[in-house]
């Protein structure tokens, strides 16, 4: 009973041309929590815990190529999941 809970972390990246345009993105704090049948919310019924919509940007380099601007897409969203958890 006592201890850590199963996690599930439910995101979806976004990808962004600047870092200021990531920096941009807020949510509105008047926002509705509604539970439907494919809500991840449903895990916490079952004993997990959930993190719910992280921020995790995924942001090209300033000036990069179009064909090589997320060439680090995954280095920046294991960093990112990294530091939603820690």
């Amino acid at each position: 009973r006592d201890g850590p809970l199963p996690t599930l972390l439910w995101a979806y990246p976004r990808e962004f041309k600047s870092a200021s345009a990531a920096g941009q993105m807020s949510g509105s704090p008047h926002a509705f929590t509604g539970i439907g049948s494919l809500s991840p919310l449903l895990f916490l019924t079952q004993g997990y815990a959930v993190l719910n919509g992280p921020s995790m940007p995924i942001v090209a380099e300033e000036g990069a190529d179009p064909k090589t601007a997320n060439d680090r897409y995954v280095e920046q969203l294991v960093s990112s999941a990294t530091a939603a958890v820690e």
